[in-house]
């Protein structure tokens, strides 16, 4: 269960926010990667199509999971470059990956773990990913030189011990959502084996299951709901005065579902711009404050969602993150921490030949500023 989103596009305000929600508890760190760092797709164990390795054109800071032996260091499920670039990866049951086994001749390989990094490392702005995912669609070479493949790299078939049924299966079924400094919004998701690459610049906002031209849809069985308080209505013939605030918007669920995570995130985003359009405008602090509550709307507290009857295992919100797309910097707060740490892009070292530096965020002795113990 994760929601992400970005403030409207037509308030002026490029920063956006997002959960990171599960049930198995992980290690989380805070990667930065400086530009001009060799990054290498996880390998495909294929000589005839191999994994993709690149330079870095972009620094970038972004979060992943701290495994042994440093395994997946340089993969991160939500990353923002030195541009005010940023990729998010979500959970997406229904994802159905391209098979490895139709890769175009001559193609690399991008596995679902890559893709976050290998977007904010190669990608400004929203359109140029937009033409190059297509170019990947079709089989084409991208403006990287390449033609690139994405799949899953957990990714069994028919072939193996492991799976009873004629489909491939897909251990790591997620989407993405990407956003630039225009405040451009653009979604990947992979259905029946094919891209599937929708314009999301309306509306900003992602969740989970099902895929994103539900959710759009969706909405229009809500257009009645408001944030126009009615004082008091005659009903027949009585006279009825409200109970108290809210009563506009009692048709949207509290459920931590991603259909209802989506419509609230939205509408609250929907309400808010009056607020944030006014003259004067709020300050970029008072923004950033503000895309922090809207996240206290979605977010899963422990035991919210349980597994079942008398087990306290469930999904939960691990981590929320705020990216300030204009000044480089991340707000990062845990399940645990007492707030938000605050991430400057300006406190690392991102430029060439530098060296990509690792910190575990439960690791961070000082508040709001996210410091590595020594």
């Amino acid at each position: 269960m994760f929601t992400e989103f970005i403030l409207p596009k037509s308030t002026g305000y490029r920063i956006s926010g997002r959960t990171m929600d599960f049930a198995a508890t992980f290690t989380w760190q805070l990667a930065a990667i400086p530009v001009a760092t060799s990054l290498k797709a996880i390998d495909s164990l294929n000589p005839n199509t191999p994994a993709y390795k690149w330079q870095a054109k972009y620094g970038f800071m972004g979060i992943g999971i701290k495994l042994p032996f440093n395994l997946l260091d340089t993969k991160v499920s939500d990353a923002m470059n030195t541009e005010g670039f940023s990729a998010a990866a979500l959970w997406l049951p229904p994802s159905i990956y391209p098979k490895k086994a139709d890769a175009p001749q001559h193609a690399k390989l991008i596995s679902a773990l890559d893709i976050c990094g290998w977007a904010v490392s190669n990608y400004s702005s929203v359109e140029t990913l937009k033409n190059d995912l297509y170019a990947i669609q079709q089989g084409q070479t991208t403006s990287l030189g390449e033609i690139l493949y994405f799949w899953d790299p957990l990714q069994f078939s028919e072939h193996t011990e492991l799976n009873q049924s004629n489909e491939v299966k897909n251990l790591i079924p997620i989407h993405f959502q990407f956003h630039d400094k225009t405040g451009a919004s653009l979604v990947l998701e992979f259905r029946d084996g094919a891209l599937s690459i929708t314009d999301n610049s309306d509306i900003g906002v992602m969740t989970n299951n099902p895929f994103i031209d539900w959710h759009r849809t969706n909405l229009e069985n809500y257009l009645g709901v408001t944030n126009v308080e009615t004082d008091n209505k005659t009903i027949i013939g009585l006279n009825v005065n409200k109970a108290g605030n809210g009563g506009g918007s009692i048709g949207l669920s509290s459920s931590a579902l991603p259909a209802d995570r989506f419509l609230r995130t939205t509408m609250t985003l929907n309400y808010s711009m009056l607020w944030l359009n006014q003259n004067p405008k709020p300050s970029n602090n008072a923004a950033i404050a503000h895309t922090m509550n809207v996240i206290k709307g979605i977010y899963v507290t422990r035991g919210q969602c349980i597994d079942q009857s008398g087990n306290p295992k469930g999904d939960y919100t691990q981590w929320e993150i705020v990216r300030d797309h204009e000044n480089q910097v991340f707000y990062i707060a845990t399940t645990a921490s007492l707030g938000f740490w605050q991430v400057n892009f300006s406190d690392y070292q991102l430029q060439e030949n530098a060296k990509p530096q690792f910190v575990v965020i439960s690791d961070a002795i000082k508040m709001p500023i996210l410091t590595a113990a020594v």
